[in-house]
């Protein structure tokens, strides 16, 4: 609800946050007109930016572009993270908010970070960078470097990341065992519904996520 979502951003701002980023509310297919409402109305209460946040896939709901065009002339509201993984969406994105020119159209897939800088995408948000954050760093230096090479063996290792957070399909359950094997949690360990897992599937992730590290650290 959009009090509920206002309550969150408040709790945010308590805990340090420095902008919020919302998903549509999930479930009901609300409407072009309800979900400008609801991103107004949050954004007129919150004390932070706001990013909106599209990812359909797992909310259900698919921010309308032209919803998108008519937030960007809200100050408060500064992006949207798309991540879709929709090339032709964000094209839509980008087109419908080049006029302002701070406002941000990021993609939230590096499977796709390439096209998407290639297209005009001002920044990605890495999921991999939990655990390896160097290929999409090099990725992006490239990019701006022009070195078409570099970006595509880049592109690479990143998917080759995807791959190992996504080896048991019970995402983002491997990446949190890398993170864990990487001494940056105390426990792996994912409320309900989420199946515990054997041993022996744990040691599956680690030993594809050391074996990609070792290849990365000869390339990087």
């Amino acid at each position: 609800s959009t009090r509920l979502s206002i309550e969150n951003v408040y709790a945010a701002a308590d805990a340090g946050a420095d902008a919020v980023i919302l998903t549509p509310p999930c479930f009901y297919p609300f409407g072009a007109d309800a979900l400008y409402e609801y991103y107004s109305a949050v954004s007129k209460a919150s004390p932070l930016p706001v990013y909106i946040y599209n990812i359909s896939r797992y909310v259900g709901v698919r921010v309308p572009v032209e919803t998108v065009r008519r937030l960007k002339d809200d100050p408060k509201i500064c992006g949207i993270k798309e991540s879709d993984r929709d090339l032709d969406y964000l094209k839509e994105l980008l087109d419908a908010t080049k006029d302002r020119p701070d406002f941000s159209v990021m993609e939230g897939s590096e499977r796709v970070f390439a096209q998407s800088f290639a297209m005009g995408s001002p920044a990605g948000v890495t999921v991999v960078g939990n655990i390896d954050a160097r290929p999409s760093v090099a990725l992006c230096k490239a990019f701006l470097a022009g070195d078409k090479a570099r970006v595509d063996a880049m592109q690479k290792l990143t998917l080759d990341l995807v791959r190992v957070i996504t080896t048991l399909g019970l995402f983002p359950k491997e990446l949190k065992i890398c993170m864990k094997g990487m001494g940056l949690l105390d426990s792996d360990r994912m409320t309900s519904p989420f199946p515990e897992v054997t041993d022996a599937q744990r040691e599956q992730v680690l030993d594809a996520f050391r074996a990609l590290r070792d290849e990365m650290d000869k390339e990087l």
